[in-house]
């Protein structure tokens, strides 16, 4: 696994708020990490595919184009691109901006 992170691009359309991520090469990777209360993220993968990794109940799971992950306060993930050019969007559910 890389140690370079994505390219982000934030955005806001109205209250929706979120980020796209642009992973340039597979291996590249967004750490484990978790979210604090109020901010729960929904992540789209919209180009490529995605290892999960940092929980036990997801660990290694694939998510590919169009797939949907729902992060709920407190669960870790991280996300590993398997492919070049990997994209996602992750839309924050918990806050009002």
């Amino acid at each position: 696994m890389s140690s370079k992170l994505p390219q982000s691009k934030p955005f806001r359309a109205g209250l929706l708020i979120g980020t796209t991520y642009i992973y340039a090469k597979a291996g590249d990777a967004i750490q484990r990490h978790v979210h604090e209360v109020g901010d729960n993220h929904i992540t789209i993968v919209l180009n490529g595919s995605f290892r999960l990794f940092g929980n036990p109940l997801i660990e290694d799971k694939i998510l590919t184009v169009g797939n949907v992950a729902v992060w709920p306060v407190g669960e870790y993930h991280g996300f590993e691109a398997l492919e070049d050019g990997s994209r996602m969007l992750q839309i924050q559910t918990g806050r009002v901006a």
